[in-house]
């Protein structure tokens, strides 16, 4: 049987197989010390992403203050410090995205780790402390500290019950973790036929979905919509496109 810290390792690389998460759920259900473990490693992780976009931010306030203000700096060396800085932000990110867009040859499987992450929650906050949690509470929270398999089932029997669009959103991001991608896509396409407030949010995700089953002209034609109607993350898509282009 996996050791329990491999298991916890493969959780946060998203690694876990079916056998595997179910194994992890366990855990979860049945030895509290492995779920108080799981917890701390995921407010650990969240609280290092913070931190790192926090020091990105900074970096660039600082480079554009000095770029801008003559006295500080001449205009020609504030750029050579602008190249510097973004050379030192792509070690920083893991030479994630920059790497992507740089090297022709990277495999879609690589753009697409680089450019997935699951949408936040922004349906129903948590509060902390709380000892009665009701089913939405327990998803939620079963989707912000990675839980994903259990957080997907849960958004499956509150969709079937309740029909709110959202469930299918969340549940799609959830199964998209677990490497489900297949099953997801269909979610997703369901979801964009809503009037659901986070509806856009499904065709970046959309996209993501058909790089990671190598439907690179479906997933062109999902990114060249949100470019062309500057919907959610144009930006990311434009890089991702080019990316795409390069394969």
């Amino acid at each position: 049987m996996m050791d329990k810290e491999t298991l916890i390792i493969k959780h946060f690389e998203g690694t876990l197989s079916t056998e595997e998460a179910k194994l992890f759920d366990q855990f979860i259900k049945e030895d509290p010390e492995f779920e108080k473990e799981v917890y701390f490693q995921t407010d650990v992780q969240l609280a290092l992403k913070k931190e790192e976009e926090s020091e990105i931010k900074s970096l660039f306030e600082k480079l554009e203050e000095e770029y801008t203000n003559p006295k500080k700096t001449s205009k020609k060396f504030g750029v050579a410090k602008i190249w510097i800085a973004a050379a030192s932000i792509a070690i920083l990110i893991g030479c994630g995205v920059w790497f992507a867009l740089q090297n022709s040859t990277i495999a879609g499987e690589d753009l697409y780790a680089s450019y997935f992450q699951p949408y936040q929650n922004v349906v129903h906050p948590l509060i902390r402390g709380i000892q009665e949690k009701d089913q939405k509470t327990l998803a939620f929270e079963a989707y912000e500290r990675g839980q994903y398999d259990v957080a997907s089932e849960l958004f499956d029997k509150l969709y079937q019950k309740h029909q709110e669009p959202y469930y299918l959103f969340y549940k799609a991001n959830a199964l998209m973790k677990l490497n489900r991608v297949q099953e997801a896509i269909p979610l997703l396409e369901k979801h964009l036929t809503t009037n659901d407030s986070l509806k856009e949010k499904s065709v970046w995700y959309l996209a993501l979905s058909h790089l990671k089953t190598k439907n690179y002209p479906q997933s062109k034609s999902y990114l060249k919509e949100i470019i062309r109607d500057k919907k959610y993350n144009y930006k990311k898509a434009k890089e991702l496109l080019k990316g795409l282009n390069n394969l």
